[in-house]
């Protein structure tokens, strides 16, 4: 099995398994709305006190993605299986590195929405 082969096996596992509401775009931009309307929020006292607002939750935002990494490389749900299929690694850090960029855009999309009032 080859990197493209598993890659798609699992987005269809993943889109099975999930509803239209638990999908990664609609929670970022659910989330984006919900740091956008701070961000409002907290522009009414000044610019400043918006820029940090904005500022904070991206820190904690982008540590929680990057603390989320071994969740998406090792201990996952499927991690047991996946190790005893004759796959080699190749297919599998390709796998695990996509679920990682995905993760990373859509922190990105959410952060980028939370900074329009800016």
């Amino acid at each position: 099995m080859n990197s493209r082969e598993l890659v798609t096996w699992q987005l269809i596992a993943e889109r099975r398994a999930r509803s239209l509401l638990a999908s990664p775009l609609v929670l970022a931009l659910v989330a984006g709305a919900a740091i956008a309307a701070w961000v409002w929020y907290r522009r009414e006292a000044s610019p400043l006190a918006a820029s940090n607002a904005w500022f904070a939750v991206a820190l904690v935002a982008y540590a929680l993605a990057f603390m989320r990494v071994p969740f998406h490389i090792y201990w996952r749900h499927d991690a047991a299986l996946l190790a005893h299929l004759p796959i080699e690694g190749g297919p599998l850090f390709d796998a695990a590195l996509l679920r990682c960029v995905r993760a990373a855009a859509s922190t990105t999309i959410a952060m980028a929405i939370g900074a329009l009032p800016i």
